[in-house]
């Protein structure tokens, strides 16, 4: 693709929590156009059309015929992601797509194969990757300055599960549509970074779930175990149980030489011998994944995250709900 291209870009079920974040940075990158954005709810639809100036459908597939993209951000209810790639990947459509991608791994896994066969720009919202914290990590592994990694640690407490109604999607509050609660929606996150930072598979999970918090049919709190193929242990705890604004959230990372620990809108990256503490103030890491997806995609190099990845993590996803449920460690089996 020659770079100074401009490149086409559509948006599908733009009345998902997260598609602002996408639009504001799609909006001031040079030589990219938002042709055409979707929504089942056409006022969702018109409301973010008319904030770009761009055409706005109820149909995906229509803005997909009508614009022909050359690059899609896909949202949408969890359970219809899956319908909604298998459409992008049938007109060769490059995409990232919105975690989870599903609600069952193995209605991912065609899918998969297809995109690496046919070699398709196909890429997860993994954003955390993108995180100034998680990049020091991994540059610490690839100069073999990190040490073995023995603990990774993830805590993300967030608000009620009423902000899912406030901004339109309470779908997300049907366990049947959304797969879930906490664990798939928030969970998937750390699953991942746990792979990443590693470079190694999950082989047990262990998960144990509650709806204590609002009594609803998806969990609002969740504790999952994972025992890595690297020998290390990974802890997420994940809830929509914060009483007040915002989240609470706490992530460490400890190995043989190193300990880095994130807390607010800091990070701190301390060996035996030294100590850096650096901030965090003014990073939006779904921003940066965007610039940086497409620029990849225009470059022509591997994105951020694959939707392998995301198969991977949906899948620990799984057998964490099947743990909670039988109430003992589940093992992942080799794939």
């Amino acid at each position: 693709m020659n770079l100074l291209e401009t490149i086409r870009v559509g948006l599908i079920e733009v009345g998902h929590w997260h598609s602002g974040m996408y639009v504001d940075a799609l909006v001031n990158m040079k030589n990219v156009e938002v042709v055409g954005v979707s929504d089942r709810d056409l006022s969702v639809a018109k409301r973010v059309g008319e904030k770009i100036g761009c055409a706005y459908y109820t149909n995906y597939l229509e803005l997909l015929a009508r614009q022909r993209p050359d690059f899609v951000f896909a949202f949408g209810i969890h359970k219809e992601m899956p319908k909604i790639i298998e459409s992008l990947i049938d007109r060769g459509i490059s995409f990232t797509t919105e975690k989870p991608a599903g609600t069952d791994y193995r209605l991912l896994e065609p899918l998969v194969k297809r995109v690496e066969r046919e070699e398709l720009f196909a890429s997860v919202a993994f954003a955390y990757r993108c995180s100034p914290w998680v990049k020091k990590v991994i540059e610490l592994r690839n100069s073999k300055l990190l040490g073995d990694l023995l603990h990774g640690y993830y805590r993300y407490i967030t608000g009620s599960p009423q902000r899912y109604v406030n901004w339109g999607c309470s779908w997300m509050l049907n366990r049947e549509l959304s797969g879930g609660g906490c664990t798939i929606n928030l969970a998937i996150h750390y699953i991942d970074l746990a792979r990443y930072i590693t470079g190694s598979e999950v082989k047990r999970v262990y998960a144990s779930m509650e709806n204590k918090g609002f009594g609803l049919e998806i969990e609002d709190l969740s504790v999952l175990v994972l025992d890595l193929g690297d020998r290390s242990v990974h802890t997420i705890e994940v809830g929509y149980c914060n009483p007040v604004r915002g989240w609470n959230s706490t992530f460490s990372i400890t190995t043989r030489n190193y300990i880095i620990t994130v807390y607010g809108k800091e990070y701190r990256v301390a060996s035996r011998d030294e100590e850096e503490v650096l901030s965090l103030r003014g990073v939006n890491i779904y921003e940066d994944m965007v610039r940086e997806t497409i620029e990849r995609f225009r470059e022509g190099i591997k994105p951020i995250a694959c939707l392998r990845d995301c198969l991977e993590a949906l899948r620990v996803v799984n057998k964490a709900y099947e743990s909670n449920a039988r109430g003992k460690p589940i093992i992942l089996e080799e794939t």
